[in-house]
């Protein structure tokens, strides 16, 4: 996560650029750099190694060969996997021992500054709910995959306000307050980028810093409570219609997001855009085993009242779709938790769409859904003489699901559909 710079306007691709300077990393006894700068160490040294399971662990040099060295290593979760084995040079790191309970908030602290060690600081920091670790002026998060209370609250907003980069703990919010300021003072673009695997937390963490800078700019309180309102409305309707459930992550973001937020000289929020793309749209009609649709249609089945859903819409909400359930997600149980909320969701995403569109609009939103849907209905067989025929190798519809009609296109055979009984 890097934070750029250049008139007023924050842009959210997330970090900041701050002018922090870096420790430069002391080695603890045991560990050398001879010439050539590759570290060394001796016989007794404890040192990382690679792990399959834990990405590193501490293990005890034994023996030194040319390229390589022989470790004993102990598994405290798996004795058997301990033992003597081989690694080769490159692939160690040194180790220095904090004890059981030292962390740091910033990685640049430690002795070594390495893949080992920052890993190991940010899973200690994780296991005592410290998601969050500066490396100088870049921000790492680790999602909790649970609730953390008060982590973005009002007060904490004001904890962080004017507050230098450093001085609080790590947070988004001193990311954001940084570039706000930088914004201001040196009367530059401040752009923030957040990056990560899916599921590491960029859609939420995107979310976090707008509704911070929502809330320090200085804004009047009718506009800015109009421009809040829509930012923060804006994302259900995204998440709703470009997320997805994946195997690694039920809320994943089928698509790149660019936020900009344009601000006044005083600093006031005027308004902001969103500029979507890279859309996954082969999502619509094919999903890889385990993974689902877009949200919108299932929170549509388990959302809409059933007389409009079943007789406008010709669907059933426990129905079985091919373009829902293709990829082996499960039909909704109407009443069990999983359609509950869903049904949460579709409200929030009304709501959301009250602020852009008219309640009567929605329904043009939702038939063009059901219409996505019964199409996936639809299976074409080929007939007459094919490609190579003379036929003209129409193409009829033999399996249809509800009433959706078919109406052959000016100046070809008509298409013939019979409904699954």
């Amino acid at each position: 996560d890097v934070l750029g710079v250049p008139s007023s306007r924050v842009s959210d691709v997330h970090g900041i650029s701050d002018g922090l300077s870096t420790a430069r990393p002391s080695f603890a006894s045991g560990a050398r750099t001879p010439r050539g700068g590759a570290m060394h160490f001796e016989e007794g040294d404890v040192v990382w190694t690679p792990s399959t399971k834990h990405g590193f662990r501490t293990s005890t040099i034994v023996s030194i060969q040319n390229d390589s060295y022989i470790v004993e290593t102990r598994d405290d979760d798996n004795p058997a996997a301990g033992g003597q084995s081989t690694v080769r040079r490159d692939e160690v790191r040194p180790f220095f021992d904090y004890g059981p309970e030292k962390t740091w908030a910033d990685n640049t602290a430690m002795v070594h500054l390495d893949d080992a060690n920052i890993l190991d600081n940010i899973r200690r920091r994780y296991h005592r709910d410290e998601i969050y670790t500066y490396t100088a002026n870049v921000l790492l998060a680790v999602n909790p995959y649970k609730s953390l209370p008060g982590m973005y609250s009002q007060e904490k907003v004001g904890e962080y306000r004017n507050k230098s980069l450093g001085s609080m703990p790590p947070h988004p919010y001193s990311i954001a307050d940084t570039a706000y300021r930088h914004l201001l003072r040196q009367r530059q673009n401040q752009a923030l980028v957040i990056s990560g695997e899916s599921g590491a937390g960029k859609t939420e963490t995107a979310k976090v810093t707008m509704h911070y800078l929502t809330q320090v700019s200085r804004t009047d309180a009718a506009v800015g409570g109009q421009i809040q309102e829509r930012i923060i409305n804006s994302n259900p309707i995204l998440e709703s219609f470009g997320n997805a459930s994946t195997v690694r992550n039920q809320n994943s973001s089928r698509f790149g997001k660019y936020n900009e937020m344009f601000f006044n000289p005083v600093g006031s929020l005027m308004y902001a855009g969103i500029r979507t793309y890279l859309l996954e749209s082969s999502r619509v009609v094919q999903q890889q085993q385990g993974e689902r649709n877009f949200h919108v249609f299932y929170e549509m089945l388990a959302g809409l009242n059933e007389e409009y859903l079943e007789e406008t819409l010709q669907l059933d909400a426990s129905g079985y779709y091919r373009l829902l359930h293709g990829g082996g997600a499960p039909r909704l149980v109407p009443g069990s938790p999983e359609a509950l909320r869903e049904k949460r969701k579709f409200e929030e995403l009304t709501k959301a769409m009250g602020s852009f569109v008219s309640p009567e609009e929605h329904k043009e939103f939702w038939e063009l859904v059901a219409a996505l849907i019964h199409l996936g209905e639809v299976q074409f067989m080929e007939i007459g003489g094919g490609a190579s025929g003379g036929g003209g190798g129409d193409c009829t519809p033999v399996r249809q699901r509800g009433s959706l009609s078919m109406s052959p296109l000016e100046g070809s055979p008509t298409s013939q559909a019979t409904t699954e009984a």
